[in-house]
């Protein structure tokens, strides 16, 4: 097997102890390495395989990661961990949570139920929801926690009016969390963090376990997810981490690209492995991405190389406005699907934003195209879904007031708003849970006898189930879904009842799948319901991806790390939409963006085609918009830059080569109106932008 590795690839599957980090390029087969490694140190090193820990950042990296190890091993894996740091963390937690003040059967809040539990402080604290929006206050927590800043520090560190407020938002949230026997996926790695730092025997029985730790993407951890890897490989140091500087992209979730730059600072002895042989693009894709990459300040180094073919030019279309971006768009992949013969799930279009899949939506649809879209509303987010899994969290977890108050009068028992509120109040009076306040609803006034007949059949719902954690997930859901009649609630609802039902049924089937998955070392550590909603929770979006379907497939750059389609569509390449606007006053945050756009060229095997539109609408109005400064740190003479449409008046000379008598050859970044009249900004040499009317150039003859 290793016959198939090139020198680079085998030097990092043979090396045998120490810190290892390799430098992975786009396309260099990092995951053919990853198991390869691992088949080594089980099958020629003699590590035993529970001495194995492997981590990815999704889902199904780690299930492609374990498929391909159990080829390798001929399913010899029993013992050894493979999963995303979120599911090692929820693993040693569900063991180990007692030791925080915790249940072992917390809750995973998933976004949703964050919101719902700030916007519940922020009421409490009197603080103004508009001055202090929810998801932003939550994004600001994830990125303290992520730097392992706690709320009391917080408290301690705050000087700002805002400061103070999101820090007695922050305290609140935790205290919330904390009386529901619940934790956000932050708390997952922060709390393993402090198991390993105030427990030492279980940090060293989990050093002692996990003899070699490697780490998939490491570009992308944060500062928690170091600690926990610096903690496991405090003795040992056989650390293996692979990952791409410049595919670093999520600084803006918390990731920080100086855990692989300062990796060899952090581990002096480290040996350096650069993979630089591409296996997915042409010669010429490659000649664009490097010529791209290159113009970062903060990255190690790396030029890719292939032995793939050169190819064609990649194709650049300047368009008139977003609306016809996205029927020449939707033109260019009719014709590639015809002409060429290109599977349509072979065809990825790309673009920054969420908001810019409205229009090439509508053109797909005008022109019959079936796409698919990553990132929309996941299965798991459905209402009839989280209904159902907040039944099954309560049988887990009976203190979690988040899905207690979900499905408390769901399906209807007469348990009204303001049944609720008095109870919630009498909770917060006798300083227990809204689960324990249920129980004495008798003794609580202003609770009608009708809602008092709701709360005793919903109580006996929960106790029933309670002692049902062990058997198959989806027959316990089977009998829930019964038992509370919600098929029949939904029967009794308005709106697409047929795609509830059936989304109902599919999840009922998933239940009965991951029963009939489980190994019997994944039986032994937790209850097969708790192991479900881990597994349930930790969905990422990508996750819902179906690669078979024959459909394009339309999501943000950001979404398309990891994949490789033979023909790519990037979109929206204008300056302030790509790169954004939020981003281009800020050095880093702009080689964070062009790191994006590489991320987005390197993505195509075969066929490459960029695009811009001259106006785009933004906030209800059309503003006009330069071309993408990443688009010209692309050679010229490896693009094919063409209209969509005939030239015109009216059509946008954006992108176009033009002569000026004083100032000399320039290229047009940016135009208001059309016609003589238009107002051009010019790039001449020496990076000199200059405002011309356009009856004063002429196109450039050289």
């Amino acid at each position: 097997m290793e016959g198939q590795l090139n020198p680079e690839q085998l030097e990092a599957v043979r090396y045998s102890s120490g810190p290892l980090l390799v430098l992975a390029g786009a396309g260099s087969g990092k995951t053919r390495v990853i198991a390869h490694r691992i088949a080594f140190l089980v099958e020629q090193a003699d590590v035993h395989p529970q001495h194995i820990l492997a981590i990815t950042f999704t889902r199904k990296a780690a299930g492609e990661m374990k498929r391909r190890v159990e080829e390798l091993l001929a399913g010899h894996v029993s013992g050894m961990w493979i999963g995303t740091f979120h599911s090692v963390c929820a693993r040693i937690l569900r063991l180990h949570a007692d030791r925080l003040g915790y249940g072992k059967n917390f809750s995973i809040y998933d976004e949703d139920d964050q919101r719902g539990v700030v916007k519940e402080r922020i009421a409490e604290l009197g603080i103004s929801e508009r001055e202090f929006p929810p998801a932003r206050v939550l994004e600001r927590i994830g990125s303290l926690k992520s730097e392992m800043v706690g709320c009391e520090e917080m408290s301690r560190l705050a000087m700002s009016y805002h400061d103070v407020r999101v820090a007695r938002i922050y305290a609140a949230y935790q205290d919330a969390l904390m009386k529901n026997n619940a934790m956000d996926f932050d708390d997952l790695l922060v709390n393993t963090v402090q198991l390993f730092t105030e427990f030492e025997d279980l940090r060293r029985s989990y050093a002692d376990r996990f003899r070699h730790v490697l780490v998939d993407e490491y570009q992308d951890t944060n500062h928690a997810q170091y600690r926990i890897i610096a903690e496991l490989c405090r003795e040992e140091r056989n650390l293996c981490v692979v990952g791409d500087d410049d595919q670093s992209i999520y600084g803006w979730r918390g990731a920080d690209i100086r855990n692989i730059l300062e990796f060899e600072e952090s581990f002096p002895e480290a040996k350096t492995i650069r993979l630089e042989q591409n296996y997915r693009s042409t010669g010429l894709i490659l000649e664009a991405a490097n010529s791209v990459i290159k113009c970062n300040k903060g990255r190690k180094g790396k030029t890719l190389r292939t032995a793939n073919e050169y190819g064609e030019n990649i194709g650049l279309l300047l368009l008139g406005s977003e609306e016809e971006e996205a029927e020449a768009v939707a033109e260019e992949i009719a014709l590639e699907h015809v002409e060429r013969r290109t599977p349509l799930s072979e065809m990825a279009v790309l673009y920054r934003t969420n908001a810019q899949s409205r229009a090439l939506e509508m053109a797909l649809r005008h022109s019959g195209i079936n796409y698919q879209i990553v990132g929309s509303t996941s299965f798991f987010e459905r209402k009839e879904v989280k209904d159902v899994l907040a039944y099954v969290r309560l049988c887990v977890n009976p203190g979690d007031d988040i899905s207690l108050r979900r499905v408390l009068n769901v399906p209807p028992r007469r348990i009204g708003r303001a049944a609720i509120t008095r109870l919630q109040e009498e909770a917060s009076r006798r300083g227990i849970s809204l689960l324990e306040t249920l129980r004495v609803a008798g003794d609580v006034v202003g609770v009608s006898p009708g809602a008092r007949s709701g709360i005793a059949d919903f109580l006996s719902i929960l106790d029933e189930f309670s002692g049902r954690r062990n058997e198959d997930v989806g027959s316990v859901m089977e009998a829930l879904v019964k038992r509370v009649g919600y098929r029949e609630h939904l029967q009794a609802a308005s709106g697409n009842v047929r795609e509830r039902l059936e989304n109902l049924d599919e999840l009922v089937a998933y239940g009965q799948q991951f029963s009939e998955e489980r190994s019997i070392e994944e039986e032994d550590r937790a209850s097969a319901v708790a192991d479900f909603l881990n597994d349930v929770t930790l969905v990422s979006q990508i996750d819902s991806w179906q690669p078979e379907a024959e459909q394009v497939t339309l999501m943000t750059a950001h979404n398309a790390k990891g994949l490789e389609f033979t023909c790519v569509f990037v979109t929206g390449l204008e300056d302030g939409l790509f790169p954004h606007s939020a981003s281009m006053e800020d050095g880093e945050q702009l080689e964070e963006e062009r790191r994006l756009f590489y991320v987005a060229l390197t993505r195509a095997r075969k066929r490459l085609v960029l695009s811009a539109a001259a106006r785009r609408r933004r906030f209800d109005q059309r503003g006009s918009t330069g071309i993408s400064r990443f688009v010209r740190e692309i050679p010229e003479g490896l693009m094919n830059t063409r209209e969509a449409r005939d030239a015109s008046p009216q059509s946008s000379m954006v992108g176009k080569r033009v002569f000026h008598r004083e100032f000399g050859t320039g290229t047009v970044v940016a135009q208001e109106g059309h016609g003589d009249a238009a107002k051009l900004t010019v790039e001449f040499s020496g990076n000199i932008r200059k405002k011309v009317l356009a009856r004063y150039m002429s196109p450039d003859a050289s």
